[in-house]
């Protein structure tokens, strides 16, 4: 069986550093295959929905949450890599990351809680919900640096190991919260954050003290120009993925929003194969940076596996959807097929528009996410408004085709005039 599989993803072109990634966020994929169906007796489709709607609100405020740093760390780390800073700045660079996003997300939770405090004069069960999702965006950015240093350092089967114990102990501690507790939404929320917490306090409870220490207002200032297009980008692209369940919250009833969730939640796995690859991809394109013709070649290596992945998907759909939840809402499978093509566009889209981060061109992801974000609200506007949450999926099928093909505009562009 090894050997098969080794012969079936080198025929698409994958190598052994990409299976370790895939291997490493299988087990996540995994064991949520084994949670999803445990928790939809305890979930209602409604509940799904209330689930969605609180991970969309999140999701807006994800960019603002981590400063969009990701990919500013990558780039300077990659000039460490390749000896054009010192291990010290290194560091320096580090500390000053991590203490703004620190800073940045108890400020965001602090006017949350008085805004709560002032207008509603109360904390209800969503609120508090959503206080907790926004901590586990917190404290799992910092935990990512470490996931993102191994990717870096093309080091997949450390990157492995972590993401192994991680995933398992997060899907664990789920399952028993949800089965533990009455208020199951919070429960569902609770549980990730204790887990991330721990390794936040594992990795970095002894460096906090040096980060402070390292924080250097220039690399704060240069990451900040560095990412304010992108920052700006990541809030569009959450109108693009996440502000569907916003509307529909609106147009369709809560049940219908719970069963267009549950196909949100099978096409992520879809999703969470291409991010493993994106994982793999992604270093090879800052290291090709003088070269943008061999940056288009793995793109287009990318796009031939997330494809083989994708048809094994579409063919797979139904019976998915009957396993993972019981068979209590297998019918979600109609909206998991769109969502997951509307993911490969976007894949292969996000794989791309690194070339812009790599030449220091982020205003053009800016760019190509600003057009992708009105083709997709105009797209919501007209099929949502006619189809509810079938047309919501098709339209986010119809605007990542679309963004696709503006983004190969934008880079036959930059490559035609690279004195731009």
């Amino acid at each position: 069986m090894k050997i098969l599989l080794q012969r079936v993803f080198k025929k698409v072109g994958l190598k052994k550093g990409a299976l370790y990634y895939l291997a490493g966020n299988f087990v996540q994929a995994f064991c949520a295959l084994i949670t999803l169906p445990i928790i939809s007796n305890y979930l209602s489709a409604e509940d799904f929905g209330t689930l969605g709607l609180i991970s969309s609100y999140t999701a807006l405020l994800t960019p603002v949450l981590h400063f969009s740093s990701f990919n500013y760390f990558s780039k300077k780390y990659s000039e460490y890599k390749n000896g054009e800073l010192s291990p010290d700045i290194s560091e320096r660079i580090q500390g000053t990351i991590v203490i703004s996003i620190i800073v940045i997300n108890l400020f965001v939770l602090l006017i949350i809680i008085l805004g709560c405090l002032i207008y509603k004069r109360t904390f209800d069960s969503f609120i508090i919900a959503l206080l907790f999702s926004i901590l586990f965006t917190f404290l799992s950015s910092i935990f990512t640096f470490e996931l993102l240093k191994h990717r870096l350092n093309q080091d997949p089967f450390s990157y492995f190991k972590l993401n192994v114990v991680y995933n398992i102990l997060t899907q664990a501690l789920i399952i028993l919260f949800v089965t533990l507790f009455s208020d199951k939404i919070l429960a569902r929320f609770t549980a990730p954050v204790v887990i991330v917490l721990v390794f936040f306090i594992w990795f970095n409870g002894r460096r906090l003290f040096k980060y402070v220490t390292d924080f250097d207002f220039h690399f704060f200032a240069e990451m900040i120009r560095f990412s304010y297009p992108l920052i700006f980008s990541s809030i569009l692209v959450y109108f693009t993925k996440d502000f569907d369940k916003v509307i529909l919250s609106r147009k369709s009833s809560a049940k219908d929003l719970g069963l267009y969730n549950l196909g949100q939640i099978q096409a992520n796995y879809f999703f969470t194969i291409t991010t493993s690859l994106f994982m793999f991809y992604e270093p090879k394109l800052y290291l090709l940076k003088a070269s943008v013709s061999r940056q288009v070649k793995v793109i287009g290596e990318a796009a031939i596996s997330y494809f083989f992945i994708l048809v094994i998907f579409i063919l797979m759909a139904k019976p998915i959807a009957y396993i993972l939840t019981n068979g209590n809402y297998s019918s979600s499978y109609l909206f998991s097929i769109p969502l997951a093509i509307s993911i490969y566009f976007s894949a292969l889209t996000k794989l791309g528009i690194t070339i812009f981060s790599v030449i220091s061109k982020t205003w053009l992801v800016l760019t190509t996410n600003i057009i992708g974000c009105i083709i997709t609200l105009v797209s919501f506007y007209f099929l949502i408004d006619a189809y509810q949450s079938t047309g919501a999926a098709y339209a986010k099928v119809l605007a990542t085709v679309l963004t696709f093909l503006i983004f190969w505009g934008l880079l036959y562009y930059v490559t035609s005039h690279r004195e731009l």
